[in-house]
């Protein structure tokens, strides 16, 4: 997939759950609108602009307005229907099309519970300001996460560090195991560290930490979440631990950054002019 870059994201039109279906009511057509298809469970298969695929569990499927599309589901289904505005030209949000997957299972599988609970029943479409918080941040995080991806490959071209690197991504907010993420990949927690470093330029541990600090500022400048929550999400013992490394890094408090004020330093630590 290629790089997009983000601006404003576009508004939640409505939100609703639909829960073991085994057909579409649409099974193809055009919408006037942006549609995300996000699965809580099942299988279903798609075709959008001639390509086809298949989405599955925390998977999101965009369909973007006025482009035919025909989808079947293969295994009984699910989902939450996001209808979103047409989204501005140029803002990136004008180019999703199709599946994207997400690496932070266990966030994704957090909004879709707190989804779940604000659904009414019925499949009745609904729209409230909780709603349109999550469904946001459910943009904001792939447009993180797609970043994130884009920036680790640009740096190391060694297909096996890049696919360690997903981990990493996709479990800042648990505990990691080196040794095991080593032997998985056929490597002692010696060579590993030395394979990595050599390709990124920054030991597992470090390049761990950076990558939480960096969702921690992404997540707090956006407004969306409470310190607290950015702290659990982003691998943090506590909020405290959070705000100490934080100002280390930044130059400035997770507070200062949720109240819109920018990072006196550069993700390598360095002052900003």
């Amino acid at each position: 997939m290629d790089t997009i870059y983000f601006g404003e994201p576009p508004k939640m039109i409505f939100h609703c759950k639909v829960a073991r279906r085994k057909t579409f009511k649409w099974p193809q057509g055009e919408f006037d609108c942006l549609i995300a298809v996000l699965v809580e469970t099942g299988r279903f298969k798609f075709t959008i602009n001639g390509v086809t695929d298949e989405a599955s569990k925390n998977d999101i499927v965009f369909f973007p307005p006025n482009v035919h599309f025909k989808r079947t589901i293969y295994e009984s289904l699910v989902f939450h229907n996001i209808g979103f505005c047409v989204p501005e030209p140029n803002t990136g949000w004008n180019k999703l099309c199709g599946k994207y997957t997400f690496e932070d299972k266990l966030r994704i599988e957090s909004t879709i519970k707190m989804l779940s609970r604000l659904a009414a029943t019925d499949e009745i479409e609904t729209s409230s300001e909780e709603q349109s918080h999550l469904t946001s941040d459910l943009l904001y995080q792939l447009a993180i996460e797609q970043r994130f991806k884009q920036n680790d490959a640009d740096r190391c071209n060694d297909a096996v560090i890049n696919d360690i690197c997903s981990v990493l991504r996709a479990n800042m907010s648990s505990k990691v195991d080196f040794e095991l993420l080593a032997k998985d990949h056929g490597m002692t927690q010696v060579q590993f560290i030395r394979r990595f470093s050599k390709a990124m330029g920054i030991t597992p541990g470090k390049y761990l930490a950076q990558q939480r600090l960096k969702l921690a500022y992404s997540l707090l400048s956006s407004g969306a979440i409470t310190v607290a929550e950015t702290a659990k999400l982003c691998g943090f013992d506590s909020p405290f631990y959070l705000s100490e490394c934080f100002k280390k890094q930044y130059g400035i408090t997770p507070t200062q950054a949720k109240s819109g004020e920018k990072a006196t330093r550069t993700s390598n630590g360095n002052v900003t002019r």
